[in-house]
């Protein structure tokens, strides 16, 4: 199981947030009003952030495919993603995401369930269960 979640949160992390903040035009984070620093070079320095984390994830699957002990990483992945869903959650929960469109509301929203759900995940898999 805790391969699975591993597999998951690699997919995630890359194709869901490091690969689109590293390489989506900004025309197109103009067009779909995402909420990003200027200049955009903030922006590309955190997908380079979550692809070294992605990184760091690849590496404990391939020792938990080794039957190795990698409860670092599930402390990692669940300070990374209940950090995450605690943010965006909180900024759901003021009301921050209403006026973006509904594109990018729902992106966010489906982010937040996904995260809150790895860290779930990893809190009962990786940590009670000991991966």
């Amino acid at each position: 199981m805790l391969i699975t979640l591993l597999w998951i949160k690699i997919i995630v992390t890359l194709f869901g947030w490091s690969l689109p903040m590293l390489f989506l035009p900004h025309s197109l984070m103009v067009r779909y009003r995402l909420p990003i620093v200027e200049p955009v070079l903030f922006f590309r320095l955190l997908g380079a952030a979550y692809l070294a984390l992605t990184t760091m994830y690849a590496f404990g699957l391939a020792r938990a495919y080794r039957g190795e002990d990698i409860s670092e990483i599930v402390v990692i992945g669940l300070v990374s993603n209940g950090m995450a869903a605690a943010i965006i959650w909180r900024y759901a929960l003021s009301g921050a995401y209403d006026d973006w469109p509904r594109a990018t509301r729902a992106f966010i929203y489906v982010s937040g369930g996904v995260v809150t759900a790895l860290a779930l995940g990893l809190l009962v898999i990786g940590v009670w269960h000991g991966g």
